[in-house]
């Protein structure tokens, strides 16, 4: 597992630990109420802003 920072526009999601930057987007919007970045992005009908970069 990795550790990544993530964040999206002023919303800071922390450090989380993932074993890929997808698996830390895909928690990240899990945490602001969707099943999956794909979900997100799908529900809102533009694209992600969600970065992960390893901390």
């Amino acid at each position: 597992m990795t550790t990544f920072r993530v964040f999206a526009n002023a919303c800071d999601f922390g450090l989380i630990d993932a074993d890929n930057a997808q698996e830390a987007r895909d928690l990240a919007a899990q945490m602001a109420g969707y099943d999956s970045e794909a979900d997100l992005v799908e529900r809102l009908g533009e694209p992600s802003e969600i970065i992960a970069e390893e901390a």
